[in-house]
């Protein structure tokens, strides 16, 4: 939905919603688009969604999944033993800086040093897990334009 001039809100059911990216583009790339000028280039703004594949990273001759553990156990559970994966290789420790996430990125020795990391399959024990109800959300993405307009010394 269109807020004022200059912001748009986008709402779903989905958390995977988000902002993608910026893009400029030709007024040629747009079909349908008119304007009460003559555009030269035009901004893209990219809402939507990730590729919602797994993501797992190989490091140090082991492979770990860096995002998706949620998915991954909902697909076992329905039955599903293969799905689509991106796999990134780290080839270097500080690497993981920028690649890893959330407790792998933290603390890293206990799923690359340990004699036995965590497991997908830990999951299915009920030793180890605990299923908690959460409310359902809805995911809500604004993306606001600021334009600023000024005359500089041409050279």
């Amino acid at each position: 939905m269109q807020g004022p001039q200059n912001l748009f809100s986008f709402l779903c059911p989905s958390n995977d919603l988000r902002f993608l990216e910026p893009v400029l583009l030709e007024p040629r790339q747009v079909s349908g688009f008119t304007s009460t000028g003559r555009p030269s280039r035009l901004i893209g703004l990219a809402v939507g969604f990730g590729s919602n594949y797994l993501n797992a990273l190989h490091v140090d001759g082991r492979l770990i999944l860096n995002n998706g553990s949620h998915r991954a156990y909902a697909l076992r559970e329905l039955g599903l033993k293969e799905v689509p994966c991106i796999v990134q290789t780290v080839t270097r420790r500080d690497e993981l800086e920028l690649v890893a996430s959330g407790d792998f990125q933290q603390f890293p020795d206990r799923y690359l040093k340990a004699p036995r990391p965590p497991l997908l399959k830990d999951y299915f024990d009920p030793k180890l897990r605990k299923i908690v109800v959460v409310q359902r959300k809805n995911r809500l993405v604004r993306v606001q334009i600021g334009v600023e307009q000024s005359d500089v010394p041409a050279e």
